[in-house]
């Protein structure tokens, strides 16, 4: 029991509905418990402890105790968060000159400050706070101040314990690609490069990714095959689908490696795994169109393990875009239904409705709309009021009239 963690909102939640007496004495249980707790560390911060002191201040910021539909247990207070930020500066805590600055730049239990606002900045920067450090280094990046982002950049490695170093390595990134992309008058490729390199060695994926684009193309560099597939994969292994599609195009076309079609449609299928799940497409539609192309069907079916996929899939093959394809059409959008996409179990359920492509079957149609409409898709409730109702449409004229 003693490693037991418990969300209190969700067993609240829980408790909520299984009876009032039950929620009350909960709600009395966790409220109690944050209390406790607030007043321990508020005894030690008036003892003059720091840390103590920082903490109470968050509390009082953030607000400590539970927030229900019910009922609010939250104490907020700006003028004495500040207050005990301010106490904890006394003694040179980092982390409560970073607060003060976030108070004086918002106007938190303070008028709104600026200049206090930086000065607390580059204190807590001073006695190594961590959030301090990366704020600087973000800062000096968006001036185009890259020796000052790069020397706070080099206190934050020094003192991190590993929790910042992608953020890091993005901001090396970032002014790697801002001095061989930038304006002319900070353009540096061999700075560009130093520092896309110590950003890839950090772990960085779009690093990685531009650095194997470059050796593949010998892109301002000496072309190696060797590095560009180094950095590639490990570019890839972090779901990078550009980095994804260099490594397609080159066992499709054998560059710089033995020509294998299967691996490269199997790296097409996993850009479109990957980018499924983000609103920008940047490969898709190019891997999409290179997969319906191929010709063994059941290795794209082993290849893709989304749903989406499988329709946006079966899309290419409806006539309305390119191709038509019935039996792929059919296929492609079958597998995905049977995978649980709503959009595909409701397209399904219209065929076996209107008889496209398929026998004509309306207990097989409304099978798929109570599928779909199960996930609330609004055409699959719809064709099942319809079909299941004989005087559905009767009705809904009739009333539309009145």
């Amino acid at each position: 029991m003693k490693n037991l963690k418990i969300n209190e909102k969700r067993c609240v939640d829980f408790m909520k509905v299984t009876g009032s007496s039950i929620f009350d004495k909960a709600l009395d249980l966790v409220v109690s418990i944050r209390e406790d707790a607030f007043e321990r560390s508020l005894r030690l911060a008036k003892s003059g402890n720091s840390y103590a002191q920082l903490e109470v201040g968050k509390l009082y910021l953030n607000g400590y105790g539970i927030d229900t539909d019910d009922a609010v247990v939250v104490i907020k207070n700006n003028n004495k968060a500040f207050y005990w930020f301010l106490k904890s500066s006394e003694q040179n805590n980092a982390g409560a000159f970073f607060m003060l600055s976030n108070c004086f730049e918002h106007g938190i239990g303070v008028k709104k400050n600026i200049k206090k606002a930086e000065d607390y900045l580059y204190k807590a920067a001073e006695f190594g706070d961590k959030k301090a450090l990366l704020q600087l280094a973000i800062f000096f990046v968006s001036k185009n101040d890259f020796s000052m982002a790069i020397s706070f950049l080099e206190i934050l490695n020094e003192v991190d314990d590993g929790t910042y170093m992608l953020k890091i390595a993005q901001i090396y990134t970032r002014i790697g690609v801002e001095y061989m992309y930038g304006d002319e008058i900070y353009m540096n490729f061999e700075k560009g490069l130093e520092y896309l390199i110590v950003a890839a060695e950090m772990g960085d994926s779009e690093a990685q990714s531009e650095l194997g684009s470059r050796y593949l193309d010998g892109d301002n560099v000496q072309q190696d095959y060797e590095k560009a597939f180094f950095y590639l994969e490990r570019a890839a292994k972090q779901k990078d689908s550009s980095a994804v599609m260099e490594l397609a195009r080159c066992y499709e076309k054998g560059n710089g490696v033995e020509k294998n079609i299967k691996k490269a449609i199997k790296l097409y299928c996993e850009i479109l795994n990957i980018e499924i799940l983000y609103p920008e497409h940047y490969n898709f539609d190019e891997a999409l169109h290179i997969i319906k192309d191929y010709k063994d069907l059941e290795d794209i079916e082993n290849c893709i393990d989304s749903p989406a996929v499988f329709y946006y899939l079966s899309q290419e093959f409806t006539g309305f875009k390119g191709e038509r394809n019935p039996e792929r059409y059919i296929r492609f959008l079958k597998k995905s239904a049977e995978m649980g996409y709503d959009k595909a179990q409701y397209e399904l359920g219209k065929m076996y409705e209107t008889g496209l492509h398929v026998e004509k079957d309306i207990d097989k149609a409304i099978e798929w709309f109570e599928k779909a409409g199960e996930q609330g898709d609004d055409g699959a409730i719809y064709s099942l009021q319809y079909l299941k109702d004989p005087n559905f449409f009767k009705n809904n004229n009739t009333s539309q009239k009145e």
